[in-house]
């Protein structure tokens, strides 16, 4: 009798890139608005990175979309949106400029904390649902007792979370400028969170 091998089952159907040409507007990547010459409220954060697939190559026409708490460390606070949207060009590359979050509570109350981080959401051509990670900022004291980072097990998949401080000729002046790399799969794939 012939040995089966166990088949990976594989979509019939994926997202995107479905979008319209102005389903991104200018600016839609300033949370900050710096661009529209506005100061900003709390510490300016330029984040850069590329997005690959699992064989290293760019993956172009990827939708990221980032929603954040303001610099207090609060969501839906008056006068900071927290939300914003762009897509990799054709080298995989895509930036943010936003405000650094502020840590903020586990809940109502309480005196556990989570660390200040970007959520990000992926959207793409042959990625069979969104994808969702956090960013997290280096060297902030609430990375150690973050319960979602720290429930990741394995050092180098919580290592590929934190963004790197690396310069950027596109980060606006005074800008902290951070580097955040996405690889959607293969050995050095970056970690996501389950449904």
């Amino acid at each position: 009798m012939p040995r089966r091998t166990r088949l990976t089952p594989t979509a019939h159907q994926t997202t995107g890139p479905f979008f319209p040409a102005q389903y991104i507007r200018a600016g839609d990547n300033d949370l900050a608005g710096i661009t529209r010459g506005k100061k900003p409220d709390g510490e300016a954060v330029f984040i850069h990175g590329r997005v690959t697939n699992a064989h290293g190559q760019p993956a172009v026409n990827v939708i990221l979309e980032i929603w954040q708490a303001d610099p207090a460390g609060k969501f839906n606070a008056p006068g900071f949106l927290g939300w914003g949207r762009t897509w990799t060009d054709r080298s995989g590359s895509y930036s943010f400029i936003t405000v650094k979050p502020g840590p903020f509570q586990q809940s109502r109350g309480s005196n556990r904390w989570f660390a200040p981080r970007l959520s990000i959401r992926l959207i793409g051509s042959g990625l069979m649902r969104p994808l969702i990670t956090c960013l997290y900022f280096p060297d902030e004291p609430h990375n150690a007792e973050d319960p979602q980072l720290q429930a990741i097990g394995n050092r180098a998949a919580r290592e590929r979370l934190m963004a790197v401080p690396e310069p950027h000729d596109g980060a606006p002046a005074g800008a902290t400028s951070l580097r955040y790399d996405i690889c959607l799969g293969g050995r050095d794939g970056h970690t996501f969170l389950e449904d």
